[in-house]
């Protein structure tokens, strides 16, 4: 039980970290199109 709550604690930082990753690169793509308008 104690490691499937570590699993999904693990899962749950992982996912954050995607997420701020997908965050930052959409980002990027909007400094890069609003640099080509």
């Amino acid at each position: 039980m104690e490691e499937r709550r570590i699993m999904s604690l693990s899962c749950d930082k992982d996912a954050e970290i995607f997420g701020n990753s997908i965050k930052q690169v959409e980002g990027e793509l909007e400094l890069i199109n609003g640099n080509q308008r």
